[in-house]
């Protein structure tokens, strides 16, 4: 059996100002299978695929974001049955600047640090394991100017608070975690015995205020509490979360048929906040089985199947899904419907809120309701012929919500409200989406691709009814040109955005800003030129080119520590242009 090998591409999402720091380093995304999962903003794991390359690469932005990442990839011949990769990256910021002059950093401060390595082995009659380990640290600082540095304390766990001088408001993260995951497949004449298991621990502190100003300097992860003081000095959220996830699935190796399987996820989650003397630990299981039958017989491919699950903290919950695709010809379509269960943790998905000075009411923000919602989904895609590849697409989306939790700014001034969508009379919420697209090549060695999107989100809020949910833009486009004349050792690269305006808070108008409750229309500009010699490459690029901001981002941030601060309603980018260089090194170990 030949053994894969390749590089999956570094995942570097950097958040711009204060949403970085609200939202903490941590995409929280679920699926039908998996449920709830955090995936870090950095590299993710690297299993063995097909092209054996090493990589050595850096860049320098200019507002001094340094940043470098280096993947090792070892198989000793083609028909070796042991392969591994080792990969690392490092990125973060040489000093602080304001170059808008109001106060606060442009970025926040920030290091960050990946390790891992994944393994695949091959054993006799075609089985395979693949595992692997990763670990990430990560320091974030940002908020008004003057802190004390936050780098030489990334690996002093208690030693995490007190960043903040001289009153500054400061939004500190400091986050590190350690992942592994075991996979083995075991193939028999015409079946397919896959067993998987993965295992993560994370751990997370978070302070938005300034707690040199609380009577009392303490770490609450350990247990103590803070004298909070008044609402809006400081705020702080400490969570410890270790998640393990067993799967087994059995089915055939051409994917019809029957497959069945189980599943079994864990979550124990330690949380704190300060602000309402909240500590409380979270025992989340979600014990499933599933099974689907599937049919394909030329151009037409059938699937249908069913999930049940048992929540200890929602109970017995089942949820089916059906997919079908037909490609007679040039044209292909298919549709799907499913419904899916997840545990929502109320307030790490939620953190924007802590970046203001507003109080929290609602629902306990230490709860982990179980979300519950319907998706349809349907599309079609038309090949238009010619050389190269050339095709319409469009795409329809509905997810519809039976239990969600949401935010309400605009319930109680002064307050940011946390919803439970069963506990509204006549209470909906749900999100359309519609995405037509063009993929084409012209000429040779040019890739064109237009991407065109409306969105219509709605939530019921108290008082008001079903509203367009705030900050969404209505519609949106997406044009990405690439150019590689010749044998490709010059690659041109431009896209641009374009957002169309969306409904702001009630509470956000009144400045002049806003016409109609509803933000401007504007458009980001991004480009990239790569040049390729043999086995390296430079290139040098920029992103928001346009120079576009949003205006007034912070409210009211001449005064961080009253009621009316906020730093958390974010609809544009907040820092302008952004010209980076760098290299990137192929080699090829063994």
């Amino acid at each position: 059996m030949k053994t894969k090998l390749a590089l999956l591409c570094v995942l570097l999402i950097l958040g711009a100002g204060f949403r970085a720091l609200a939202q903490g380093d941590t995409l929280i995304v679920s699926d039908a299978t998996t449920g709830l999962r955090p995936v870090h903003l950095y590299m993710p794991h690297v299993k063995p695929v097909d092209v054996p390359l090493s990589s050595l690469g850096a860049s320098f932005r200019n507002d001094t974001r340094l940043a470098g990442d280096a993947l090792g990839v070892f198989s000793p011949d083609k028909e070796s049955a042991v392969a591994f990769t080792v990969f690392g990256h490092a990125d973060g910021f040489l000093t602080q600047l304001d170059l808008n002059g109001d106060g606060y950093m442009d970025e926040p401060k920030h290091l960050g640090v990946t390790l891992g390595s994944n393994w695949q082995v091959d054993l006799p009659a075609g089985a395979t394991i693949l595992f692997g380990v990763r670990g990430m640290l990560d320091n974030r600082l940002g908020g008004q100017l003057g802190a004390d540095d936050v780098l030489p304390v990334i690996f002093a766990r208690d030693k995490v608070r007190g960043y903040a001088k001289d009153g500054a408001w400061q939004a500190c993260l400091v986050n590190r975690s350690g992942d592994g995951f075991v996979e083995v497949n075991v193939p028999f004449e015409r079946y397919e015995l896959n067993v998987s298991a993965d295992y993560s621990y994370q751990w997370m502190n978070s302070t938005f205020g300034n707690e040199n100003l609380l009577p009392q300097l303490v770490n609450i992860y350990y247990g103590h509490h803070a004298t909070a003081g008044p609402d809006p000095t400081c705020r702080i959220y400490d969570t410890g979360w270790s998640s393990a996830l067993a799967k087994a699935t059995f089915g055939r190796q051409d994917g019809t048929g029957l497959r069945f399987g189980v599943l079994d996820r864990l979550d124990d989650i330690d949380e704190a906040y300060c602000d309402t003397y909240s500590s409380i630990r979270s025992m989340l299981n979600d014990l499933g089985a599933f099974a689907d039958w599937s049919y394909s017989s030329g151009a037409l491919d059938l699937t249908a199947g069913a999930r049940a699950d048992w929540f200890n903290r929602g109970g017995f919950k089942w949820a089916p899904v059906f997919k079908a695709a037909w490609t007679p010809g040039a044209v292909s379509v298919r549709a799907e419907a499913g419904r899916d269960y997840r545990y929502t943790f109320t307030l790490l998905e939620h953190m924007g809120a802590l970046a203001t000075g507003k109080a929290i009411d609602g629902i306990d923000i230490l709860s982990h309701p179980v979300e519950d919602a319907w998706s349809y989904g349907a599309g079609a895609k038309l090949n238009l012929g010619g050389t190269g590849s050339n095709y319409l697409t469009l795409d329809l989306h509905r997810r519809s919500y039976i239990e969600q939790v949401y935010l309400d700014y605009d319930r109680t001034p002064g307050r940011i409200a946390f919803v439970l969508l069963s506990e509204m009379e006549s209470g909906r919420s749900f999100v359309n989406d519609v995405k037509l697209g063009l993929h084409t090549e012209p000429v040779r060695g040019m890739r064109l691709d237009l991407l065109g999107t409306y969105t219509d989100a709605r939530q019921t809020f108290e008082g008001r009814g079903l509203l367009e949910k705030p900050l969404v833009p209505r519609w949106s486009g997406r044009l990405d040109l690439n150019y590689a004349p010749g044998k490709g050792k010059w690659v041109f690269e431009v896209g641009t955005d374009v957002k169309g305006p969306c409904r702001v808070w009630d509470f956000m108008n009144g400045k002049g800003i806003y016409d109609g409750g509803r933000t401007p229309v504007y458009a980001l500009l991004s480009a990239r030129i790569t040049k390729k010699f043999k086995g390296y490459e430079f290139f040098i690029a920029g992103d928001n080119l346009t120079g576009y901001t949003q205006p007034e981002f912070l409210i009211n941030g001449k005064h961080p520590f009253s009621r009316d601060f906020d730093a958390s309603c974010l609809w544009a980018p907040v820092t302008g242009r952004k010209v980076y260089a760098g290299f990137k090194i192929n080699m090829k170990f063994m």
